[in-house]
């Protein structure tokens, strides 16, 4: 029995289940598909043929550089913040770390920028702390 779009079963009426444009009824429809990608911003995380590029030149430009500055890609000479040197060690290591980059030489790469991070991370906290110290005991 049937009366304005509703189906009576058992002296209840429940709502007639609707078609959707593919022509299947009720929860049985696929979803609707995904849009394409867009090809300006690769999604995070999906490694791409640009991203294993960098990877390989970064990993090549660690293993030439010269000096501990040079290996972080920090100018020498120059007053460089404890955070500044914090931050471009994480995101090497990141793009060096062995088990995440496929170059041959990642595991060199991967201990020389943890070497010039120690190195460079200590002297900079020492010239913190000493400049610190000084402006402290210039205010007393």
């Amino acid at each position: 029995m049937r009366h304005l779009g509703r189906t009576v079963v058992a002296g209840l009426a429940r709502p007639r289940p609707r078609s959707n444009n593919l022509g299947l009824r009720g929860s049985n429809a696929p979803a609707p598909p995904l849009p394409p990608p867009s090809s300006a911003a690769p999604r995070r995380g999906v490694r791409t043929a640009t991203s294993d590029v960098i990877t390989y030149m970064e990993v090549d430009r660690i293993l030439r550089a010269t000096s501990h500055f040079e290996t972080l890609g920090l100018a020498e000479g120059v007053a460089v913040d404890v955070a500044k040197v914090r931050t471009r060690y994480q995101r090497l290591v990141m793009l060096v770390h062995p088990d995440k980059c496929t170059h041959p030489r990642a595991r060199e790469a991967f201990e020389k920028v943890t070497t010039a991070q120690k190195m460079v991370g200590t002297s900079q906290q020492q010239q913190h702390k000493a400049a610190s110290y000084v402006a402290k005991e210039a205010n007393e």
